[in-house]
């Protein structure tokens, strides 16, 4: 018996729209006006690090079939496995309209830890520098929401269909939490599928 390839990608495909669609839908809320809890030094435009650490502060680009990230200063974190991207062309049904140009989402999702996950969403179907459309990071001990601020440096991004390619960066940004405190956000990955 021989796996359908095209129904498999329709499934993928279908299944990060809907996925995407929750958790924009699910972070949605009223605030008030969010003020960051630290200064970032401007003057050093994507480094991706605070004042004062002497390096570029980037999380180097792992193995493929990894995604890796930091939160402020703890440890790197790095999945190996049920890692996937999905890249929404200018178009496609379901999704134009918060895409009008097309976008990479990058994700893990664990079927057997539903309290674990990664969302990262750039509005870029091409090698560049991308502000971030949405990410989260979910984990039992934290939680940071879709609604991040930063860029997206994609150095390979190929694709011949929607979840056939290569996407290989690195990111850097803030993320809130669920008190709306900041939270520094750094990291890289190098999928291909």
């Amino acid at each position: 018996m021989k796996i359908n390839d095209v129904g498999m990608q329709k499934i993928y495909y279908n299944l990060f729209t809907g996925l995407f669609l929750i958790v924009t839908i699910s972070s949605c809320k009223l605030s008030g006006d969010v003020m960051p809890t630290k200064s970032k030094d401007t003057t050093a435009a994507l480094t991706g690090t605070d004042p004062g650490t002497g390096s570029n502060g980037e999380v180097p680009i792992g193995a493929v079939g990894t995604i890796s990230y930091q939160v402020d200063s703890s440890a790197v974190v790095t999945y190996n496995s049920n890692t996937a991207f999905v890249v929404f062309l200018p178009g496609d049904p379901g999704v134009s309209l918060l895409y009008p140009n097309g976008a990479t989402q990058i994700a893990m999702l664990n079927p057997n830890d539903l309290n674990t996950s990664f969302t990262l969403i750039f509005t870029g179907i091409t090698p560049g520098t991308y502000d971030i459309f949405a990410a989260s990071i979910n984990t039992p001990t934290l939680q940071l929401t879709a609604q991040a601020t930063g860029t997206v440096k994609a150095t390979i991004l190929t694709h011949s269909s929607n979840t056939k390619g290569t996407v290989q960066g690195t990111f850097s940004g803030d993320e809130l939490d669920g008190s709306f405190n900041t939270h520094h956000v750094k990291g890289s990955f190098n999928l291909k599928q």
